[in-house]
């Protein structure tokens, strides 16, 4: 009975754990790819450009998701995989408090 309980209790605790790495990947390449010209979390000094966190909270995620596949005028031109275009975007998600 007790291994039944500490296997659910681990398989319970998985996903969280899981959504954080994300999370961390996620603000580790934003830091990266768009720490240059735009604020990636509140701590980090103002730039002229949209932060991340307002970006995030008037965005839904399929629409940011769809914005960093796609080049876009005053931006620059990198391409990011699926995976980090994932990572980011649950980044992103955090700091909607989601």
């Amino acid at each position: 009975m007790r291994r039944a309980s500490i296997a659910i209790l681990i398989a319970a605790a998985t996903p969280a754990h899981a959504e954080d790495v994300y999370v961390a990947s996620g603000h580790r390449l934003a830091q990266i790819w768009c720490g240059a010209c735009h604020q990636v979390g509140t701590e980090d000094p103002p730039k002229p450009t949209p932060s991340l966190p307002e970006l995030a909270r008037l965005w839904s995620a399929p629409m940011l998701e769809k914005y960093m596949r796609s080049s876009h005028q005053n931006m620059p031109n990198f391409m990011l995989t699926a995976t980090q275009i994932k990572d980011i975007s649950a980044y992103l998600s955090s700091l909607k408090g989601n």
